[in-house]
């Protein structure tokens, strides 16, 4: 070992935490409380329309603030994120995701940041067309994200370009109400019920707030 290393698997870690307990439940729970399954477009559509969505698929993530897989995306925030402080305090200020291959024309120079620490400059003719929740003083933090990276998030990302602006969200961690990780379909509710999301997308099932008095009864 000393002479030479040995050599071994590179595992990425972004996405290798545990996965996702009490999937097998989804079909009956989708029925009971008129969930769907529904396809990029139509998370894109209601992303664009205003809506916060959280996010819960696959394996969770791990170590660094690698988001995607239990996080919430909007685009310029939701209205009620920007004017309750007390969810203000209760979510950290969002990063912005991009495509890796739009970093130049977005902030003027290329940038590779895969765990949300590039802190970059918007560049003007940009910055004069966002919400104001995407930019502090024209800052934001940013994460790159490559097509093999996480290939449902990259096609939801210019799915939402073709119908806003740019292809980027909004994004940051959907945690329970008292900072645990989701590890399961019941935590990914309880975190649903406790926040202001609009809509939660469990794998592909998508379920409105209305489910939620259907899971009560």
């Amino acid at each position: 070992y000393a002479v030479l290393r040995p050599e071994r698997a590179q595992r990425g870690l972004m996405y290798a935490g545990p996965p996702l307990a009490g999937t097998d439940d989804l079909p009956s729970l989708a029925k009971k409380c008129q969930g769907r399954t529904v396809d990029v477009d139509h998370v894109a559509k209601l992303l664009a329309d205003g809506s916060l969505v959280g996010v819960v698929q696959g394996s969770r993530e791990i170590g660094l603030p690698s988001l995607g897989h239990r996080s919430f995306l909007s685009w310029g925030l939701a209205k009620q994120l920007q004017e309750t402080p007390d969810n203000k305090r209760r979510y950290r200020v969002p990063t912005v995701v991009v495509p890796v291959n739009v970093t130049a024309s977005l902030f003027g120079r290329q940038v590779r940041s895969p765990n949300s620490f590039a802190l970059e400059y918007w560049t003007p003719g940009v910055l004069k067309t966002l919400p104001p929740a995407c930019h502090r003083e024209g800052q934001v933090l940013v994460q790159t994200l490559k097509e093999d990276e996480n290939p449902w998030l990259w096609m939801l990302l210019w799915a939402v370009g073709q119908r806003l602006l740019y292809p980027a969200l909004l994004m940051s961690n959907l945690r329970r109400p008292a900072g645990e990780h989701i590890e399961s379909v019941d935590d990914a509710f309880t975190s649903f019920q406790s926040s202001f999301l609009d809509y939660l997308l469990i794998e592909s099932f998508l379920f409105d707030r209305d489910c939620l008095k259907s899971l009560k009864k």
